[in-house]
């Protein structure tokens, strides 16, 4: 049976379903999810074409943990010289809410 596709990028229904429960998950349960899949995957049980499908969700769940990450390292705040300060990132230096750029 053909996958539907859409008008834009040719993703299958299915696909994007796919997509939109992925972008639902917290970390800790894509994480649950991911360490599930590389249990069955290691048990050697799975057929070629299950593998290949658990493969590809354990790369989306990898890329969907790594973004939630990443967002959380933003909203990551440090104590420096006693002020609650922005997390600094590659020595960009971002403002803390509620400071002047010349305060900090």
């Amino acid at each position: 049976m053909a996958a539907k596709t859409t008008k834009s990028g040719g993703a299958s229904v299915s696909q994007l379903a796919e997509q939109n429960a992925l972008a639902m998950l917290t970390f800790e349960a894509a994480s649950s999810d991911l360490d599930a899949l590389v249990s069955r995957m290691e048990s050697g049980d799975l057929p070629l074409e299950e593998s290949i499908a658990a493969y590809q969700r354990g790369v989306a769940l990898v890329a969907h943990c790594e973004k939630l990450l990443a967002h959380a390292q933003h909203r990551v705040q440090v104590l420096q010289d006693g002020v609650l300060q922005d997390y600094q990132t590659s020595g960009q230096t971002t403002v803390a809410a509620g400071t002047e750029e010349g305060d900090a």
